[in-house]
């Protein structure tokens, strides 16, 4: 294990994990290009031991699995969509909260039903997307959303207070994920970007 501590810069705590990651993210400003680093990180740690666990940020792993999820990134591009409703009017502060309720209702109810999917998206660096309803009206989000949840995605509709620039209770925004990027783009992949 020694030689594993010196190659890979663990502490036994850890840190080595995670600064593995950030360093090669950092340097190369793309997850997807370490993959080989990650590939040959796991093939030293099957050398060396199997079934090792060690302390990250305060819970016990096991690494062999952490660093499977972690080369499971490079096959499971994942993101959170945003569709907004344009045709509110609503000004750029507003609309970025609306979507701001979305990320939070997407995340909580993706931390109860799925904490891997959630895990791994959080691994990518939290790619979210924000979207612009191809038609007017609540209906239309209405409709993504119940075709999202054929697929078994995670969404949520946000309903406007109705304290600033629309009627109580009017829908401004769907979320969609965080899940697989392709499973989204079945529902999506015709929109444009905001």
């Amino acid at each position: 294990m020694a030689a594993i501590d010196r190659k890979w810069g663990y502490d036994n705590h850890g840190s080595g994990t995670n600064c593995l990651r950030k360093e090669c993210v950092a340097e190369h400003q793309d997850w997807r290009k370490c993959q080989d680093v990650l590939k040959e990180f796991r093939l030293c740690i099957e050398n060396y031991t199997m079934k090792k666990t060690w302390f990250l940020k305060g819970h016990i792993i096991n690494t062999l699995s952490f660093v499977k999820n972690l080369t499971e990134i490079g096959q499971r591009n994942m993101k959170l969509v945003f569709v907004v409703r344009t045709d509110l009017g609503l000004g750029k502060g507003k609309l970025a909260s609306q979507c701001a309720h979305a990320a939070v209702s997407c995340y909580q109810k993706l931390l109860s039903t799925s904490p891997k999917t959630l895990r791994l998206w959080e691994l990518m660096g939290q790619p979210k997307i924000v979207l612009k309803a191809e038609e007017e009206g609540e209906q239309y989000l209405l409709q993504l959303r119940d075709k999202a949840k054929v697929l078994g995605l995670v969404t949520a509709i946000v309903r406007d207070a109705g304290r600033t620039q629309v009627e109580s209770g009017t829908i401004t925004v769907l979320g969609i994920g965080p899940g697989k990027s392709p499973l989204i783009d079945q529902i999506t992949k015709h929109l444009k970007l905001l």
